[in-house]
This record gives structure tokens, C-alpha cells and sequence, in this order.
């Protein structure tokens, strides 16, 4: 009668073999889970960090490789502070948010409101925007509103933050016109066809020679100096 040769088990080259896949599969979830060592925010100039990592989930500084570059970008967008954002990851596991604000332009007291750049407008938050704006005092009406926020998008950003308070000030001559009341004490009669030369605001002042008054923009270009 033949007799069955019983096959021996190799122990130790199984063992190592397992040892072997348990070390890869550690190696690749110890690379997957290594978290973000750096974040780096461009483009910001009114929004503070801790918003745009509240929007992006990143304030915890989660895993390099598993968060959703695309969803977080979606996040961004959605808010009406951003217009675009792009995120990039880069070695030594750094990554890049690159954001492009909209514009905010002026604070409507009319209805207590934030208007941006592109005619959206938001509900106050000073938790987020971080330096002051220009107040509208009064109404605009409304044939006259869209035609206002398109003229001060153009004001240089020095200019802007200059400027205190905003009235609409018409005249029978000069419906368009607006009275313009700067942190520096004086006062600009500007209208909207002319807006363009508030961005000139220093250079008229150093011909002034700092003396304060009433500047008269809309028409004749002439200053009055303040008793």
C-alpha cells in the first residue's frame, strides 16, 4: 500500500510574508494620514485667515492626501466675500489657498447691509470684514444706485478707506451729485460722471498744502477753505 506523504506547512515563510503585507499597508495609511504641515493664504486683504480656514475645514490640519481639493474650493466660492479660490498642494505637504475677494465698497445704513462690488449685498459681520468702510447715510434711489456702486468700484483702495461718510446730495443742476465726508476732515462734492477724479484725493491735498475745507469735484474744481 503507497503511503501519503503529508505536505509540511512552511511556518516562517508565511510568517514574514504577512509581516511583510502588514508593514506595506502600515506604510501606505502612516502616508496617508500624515497631516498638513503648512497652509498658506494669498490674496486676502480684508478677510482674516480664521474665515477662510473655518470655510475650508483646515483649521484642525487634517490628512495631506485625503481632503476634497474641490469640494473645499466649492466652500469658497459659495461665500459672497469670494469671487474665485484655487487650492494646490505642494511638497513637503504645504498647501496654497489662493483667494480673490469681492470687493466690499460701502456700508448701505438704509438697510444696514455690506455692498460688493458685484451689487450683492450681506448682513454686517465685523468678525470678517476687518477694516472700515465708507457709510451711505441716506437713500440712493434706485435710478441712481446702480449707476453709484459701478463709480465707486473704481475708487482706489487708499482712496476708499479714507472716505467716512457717503450723501447723496442732488441738486436741480446735478441730480447725480454726492457729498463726501473724509477721515481727514474735509469734505468732497463729487458727481458720478466725475468720480473717476476721487482717485487723485492725494495729489489735490499736497497742492492744498493740508488745509481743510470743502472740495467742490463736481464742478469748477475749485476749494474752500473752512474758517
Amino acid at each position: 500500500m503507497a503511503k501519503i506523504k503529508k505536505k509540511k506547512l512552511r511556518v516562517i515563510p508565511l510568517t514574514i510574508f504577512l509581516f511583510i503585507l502588514l508593514g506595506i499597508f502600515l506604510l501606505i495609511f502612516s502616508i496617508i494620514e500624515i497631516p498638513i504641515k503648512n497652509i498658506i493664504i494669498k490674496g486676502t486683504t480684508y478677510l482674516n485667515d480664521d474665515y477662510i480656514l473655518d470655510m475650508t475645514n483646515l483649521k484642525s490640519y487634517p490628512s495631506f492626501i485625503r481632503f476634497n481639493k474641490s469640494i473645499l474650493e466649492k466652500n469658497l466660492k459659495d461665500s459672497i466675500y469670494i469671487k474665485d479660490a484655487t487650492i494646490k498642494r505642494s511638497f513637503y505637504h504645504v498647501v496654497t489657498i489662493d483667494i480673490e475677494e469681492n470687493i466690499p465698497l460701502f456700508i448701505y445704513k438704509a438697510n444696514n447691509s455690506i455692498v460688493f462690488s458685484d451689487f450683492r449685498e450681506s448682513n454686517i459681520d465685523n468678525n470678517i470684514i476687518n477694516f472700515s468702510l465708507p457709510i451711505v447715510t441716506n437713500v440712493i434711489p434706485q435710478s441712481k444706485y446702480k449707476k453709484f456702486t459701478k463709480a465707486i468700484s473704481k475708487t482706489n483702495s487708499a482712496v476708499l478707506t479714507n472716505i467716512s461718510e457717503i450723501v447723496y446730495s442732488p441738486v436741480k443742476l446735478d441730480e447725480d451729485r454726492f457729498l463726501l465726508y473724509m477721515n481727514d476732515g474735509n469734505e468732497v462734492y463729487l458727481t458720478l460722471t466725475k468720480w473717476e477724479k476721487i482717485n487723485y484725493y492725494d495729489k489735490i491735498l499736497e497742492q492744498l498744502e493740508n488745509k481743510h475745507g470743502i472740495l467742490y469735484l463736481d464742478s469748477g474744481n475749485h476749494f474752500e477753505i473752512k474758517e
